[in-house]
């Protein structure tokens, strides 16, 4: 998106800006704030900075949302209070 916009970057060595993990995982976040249902944009930052979230986790999580029709972020907010 912000390529397409035409905001300047610069490319640090091999590997273009917006490839970088901490560039995606920022991305991620504005992503979530403009959209709290963004499923692929929780899933990449949901353990970032590590909060001990594992796959056990993320299963029964997927499994509560989908049993009531509801999104990941909903089901978080719904399980957290």
């Amino acid at each position: 998106a912000f390529v397409a916009q035409g905001v300047p970057h610069k490319v640090v060595r091999s590997r273009g800006f917006y490839q970088r993990k901490e560039v995606k995982d920022v991305v991620a976040y504005l992503r979530l704030l403009s959209n709290p249902n963004d499923h692929a944009a929780l899933l990449r930052v949901i353990n970032v900075p590590p909060r001990g979230i594992g796959l056990v986790t993320l299963r029964r999580l997927g499994g509560f949302a989908e049993a009531h029709n509801m999104s990941f972020s909903e089901a978080i907010a719904r399980l957290t209070g």
